[in-house]
């Protein structure tokens, strides 16, 4: 008995030493991989590996398995990958808007003529805005989503569709801005406030998309080692800044379905200002999110 009881206490020792063991070696492995030692495929390679050795130790010393994490956990460590990821494509998200922005100013230097055709072209897009709420956030959540998961998808190719999307699209803005102004008669705070209080979110989240796409284009092209390895990793990333974004353009389909057309309750020059504020607040609670992820590893 007492020969049992000595050698299950010198198998636990044993256990307890490989676990340690696998805990200096996986930060060492971290140290290396951060000061660009240790190649990308051989760090996630061995971190897996040992990662494994340290769980099937634990669990022949009797610890309980880890339980499956709650929804709510779920979302938590979506999100904290998410704000990583997006901070890791702060560049390609500042390109991506510099072409918005140069659409913008295509758009706005047209004529009254050429931006009431432009608008005349999105009739059938613009016809959405006089659905039912429901309908309408449906249709725009949709759309958007179609357009983030296609043009990220496309970034592959070079990485150009998204920043040629990203131009087109500030074209578009700039002539529906022009066509608000001068034919609609339109005051330009009453134009913002009705783009702003949903338009800061939806574009943040497609830009980001965009981003990702672009990333995954040029990284691929860039990547010496095995294809299919960075073929994992950037798949993998693409989905995560997908899953997070679709959360938010499903809440900017919200707002554009629900409050950034509600009307005043009576002429007030103060009510667009509060929208406008909104949408402001509205935009904050996303770079909460992102800027407060927690930081750490890729």
């Amino acid at each position: 008995m007492n020969s049992q009881v000595g050698m299950f206490e010198s198998e636990s020792k044993y256990l307890s030493d490989i676990i340690a063991a696998c805990y200096e070696r996986v930060e060492k492995l971290r140290r290396d991989f951060e000061v660009g030692i240790l190649p990308e495929p051989v760090y996630y390679s061995l971190f897996a590996k040992y990662t494994y050795i340290i769980k099937a130790a634990r669990f022949r010393l009797g610890e309980p398995v880890e339980p499956y994490p709650s929804l709510l956990a779920g979302f938590s460590e979506l999100f904290s990958e998410y704000s990583k990821l997006v901070r890791r494509l702060s560049w390609y998200t500042l390109i991506v808007i510099l072409a918005f922005f140069v659409g913008v100013h295509l758009g706005v230097n047209i004529g009254v003529e050429e931006a009431a055709a432009v608008v005349e072209s999105l009739r059938g897009r613009l016809n959405i805005l006089e659905y039912p709420p429901l309908l309408m956030l449906y249709l725009i959540f949709s759309n958007n989503f179609a357009a983030q998961m296609s043009y990220a998808v496309y970034g592959f190719f070079l990485g150009l569709p998204p920043l040629i999307s990203a131009g087109y699209n500030g074209y578009i803005v700039g002539a529906v801005f022009i066509y608000a102004i001068f034919v609609q008669g339109r005051d330009p705070l009453t134009f913002f406030s009705l783009i702003l209080p949903h338009g800061l979110l939806e574009l943040t989240a497609v830009f980001t998309s965009f981003a990702a796409g672009m990333r995954a284009g040029i990284e691929f092209l860039r990547w010496r080692g095995p294809k299919p390895y960075i073929m994992y990793r950037l798949g993998r990333d693409l989905a995560v800044v997908l899953a997070g974004n679709t959360c938010f353009l499903l809440l900017a389909a919200f707002i554009e379905a629900f409050i950034t057309p509600l009307p005043p309750p009576a002429p007030d020059p103060i009510y667009p200002i509060l929208k406008i504020l909104f949408g402001l607040g509205v935009f904050t609670f996303y770079l909460v999110i992102v800027l407060g992820g927690r930081r750490g590893n890729p």
